[in-house]
């Protein structure tokens, strides 16, 4: 029965209304209409200029090229243009099984034809004359299939981009760099190129063809802005929702906000470490150098540097391979009362009473060399102040970069603090101080095969000269630092910090772990 009247409600006023509108929003009964800011991310960088010219060694790229394979959540390889692949016996040739739902964003279907055109453009001396040395033939087997005979495949699989023939063939190579292909790029990837603002911003559209699906995310911005301070205002401002490459010195400042959260991805190949010089006297015994190492704790000094604490500590160096396999080496224990028995056995004794030790007359003082960058200088005061802990002396010299050559090149050092790559076509430098014969025939033998098995079996030789010798202290692998607004979603550590290779795999919402 109806009620009378006399006895229903008055009308709400105005202000009534408003109230209960406010309160049935923040109770999640009315839905808020969504923006174009909740399905844009918007990504702070400092090298946003010309980011697709061939010129530049950018990863932005991967957002509108697919490269043919690239990084998984778990660190494992897998498939992006490239469907899948395998080696011939010899490792020297390798047959790519491209996806065949893949398009350029005009419509035209991406195929081996493409592969073939890029191979052979960059190839050509006036073009990349360096690749040369990376591959030497290309041979299309179907319009889905090719074959690529390379000296270092595995550099193709995680990098290559591969650029639209029908496009590109009728232009003059002689003018590759010039293109004006590169200001407005057709590419395969999962967002296409909408515009861009010189030294400012790139803005990205998602692609609704993309092989994979439309990305969750919208829109891409790629935004220009300045390094360390200037770029945490820009986050913490809510400019930009990510930072790559990020200064880590910034990481205690984003400790105490919790709407952020920094990311860490692994250098495939990249080390930092110290490296002993073992000419001299002072570090010439091997026993000096591994009670070096075990008197610095690895994973306290991660901790300190606010790095995660569950990265890979090793010694010795390692292919990439053995990084995907996740195939560490073990490391030498943190172990000061070990160390200090080390340095007892190898003649070095504390008599003066000031701490450091002496033998023959000699005191254990040594001088080692700095980058200027932050993460070194922690580095080297934290092992500075452990190495005072058992008895040995180290004076750190902070040296800018043309400096620090010509001093590592005299060889009037003890110990250089740096970072190194460990691949066959670079590990040389990580012995560069050592001289030993057999280390220099292992590296010979590491640049002539393709094989993971006879890879393995060198770098297992090399680990365990590593690990009796101890010419080099590794301390952890390189990584790069990325800063988030907890509403970016599918970022993780080590191996999916970078959101660039796989954009189409994130997504924006609620901030998560609030």
């Amino acid at each position: 029965m109806t009620a009378p009247a006399s006895e229903l409600a008055p009308p709400l006023t105005r202000r009534q209304l408003m109230i209960g509108v406010l309160a049935l929003t923040a109770a999640g009964c009315v839905r808020r209409r969504p923006t174009d800011r909740d399905s844009t991310l918007i990504i702070g960088g400092t090298y946003f200029g010309r980011i697709f010219s061939p010129s530049v060694d950018n990863d932005a790229k991967h957002l509108v090229f697919l490269s043919l394979a690239a990084w998984g959540p778990n660190g494992k390889l897998e498939g992006r243009l490239a469907e899948r692949w395998e080696p011939s016996p010899d490792y020297h040739e390798w047959t790519y099984h491209l996806r065949r739902n893949v398009r350029w964003h005009d419509g035209v279907p991406v195929t081996a034809h493409d592969v073939k055109f890029t191979f052979d453009l960059e190839i050509r001396p006036d073009v990349l004359q360096e690749s040369r040395s990376l591959f030497q033939s290309v041979d299309v087997l179907d319009d889905w299939t090719v074959r690529i005979r390379s000296v270092n495949t595995t550099g193709y699989l995680l990098d290559n981009i591969v650029f639209p023939r029908h496009l590109l063939e009728s232009l003059d190579p002689a003018k590759f760099r010039e293109w004006d292909f590169w200001s407005h790029p057709v590419g395969d990837g999962p967002y296409r190129f909408k515009r861009t603002v010189p030294d400012v911003m790139v803005e990205l559209g998602a692609n609704s063809d993309f092989y994979g699906g439309k990305p969750a995310i919208e829109r891409v911005v790629l935004k220009t802005v300045s390094t360390g301070a200037h770029a945490i205002s820009e986050l913490r401002s809510g400019a930009v929702d990510l930072l790559v490459y990020a200064d880590p010195a910034q990481i205690p400042i984003l400790r105490s906000e919790p709407r952020f959260r920094a990311y860490f991805e692994i250098f495939e190949w990249g080390s930092l470490a110290i490296f002993w010089q073992t000419r001299g006297a002072l570090l010439s015994d091997p026993r000096v150098r591994r009670a070096l190492t075990m008197a610095i704790d690895r994973r306290e000094l991660l901790g300190i540097l606010n790095w995660p604490r569950d990265l890979p500590i090793y010694d010795g160096p390692l292919m990439g391979h053995q990084v995907e396999r996740h195939q560490w080496p073990d490391p030498l224990p943190y172990d000061p009362t070990q160390a200090r028995a080390l340095l007892e056995q190898a003649g070095w004794h504390e008599v003066g009473g000031d701490g450091v030790r002496e033998h023959e007359g000699q005191r254990l003082q040594l001088i080692g060399l700095v980058p200027p960058e932050v993460p070194y200088r922690t580095i080297a005061t934290y092992v500075q102040d452990r190495l005072r802990r058992v008895g040995v002396r180290l004076e750190l010299l902070f040296l800018e970069r043309a400096s620090m050559r010509a001093r590592l090149s005299t060889g009037t050092f003890d110990a250089y603090f740096g970072g190194k790559t460990t691949s066959p076509e670079g590990v040389a430098g990580v012995f560069e101080f050592y001289p030993n014969p057999a280390v220099a025939r292992l590296i010979a033998e590491a640049k002539l095969t393709d094989a993971p098995a006879e890879q393995d079996r060198i770098y297992g030789e090399l680990m365990d000269i590593c690990r009796t010798e101890m010419p080099v202290t590794f301390l952890f692998p390189g990584v790069t630092t990325f800063f988030a607004h907890r509403r970016v979603h599918g970022l993780s550590s080590p191996w999916r910090g970078n959101p660039m290779p796989r954009m189409d795999e994130l997504s924006l919402g609620p901030a998560e772990g609030r």
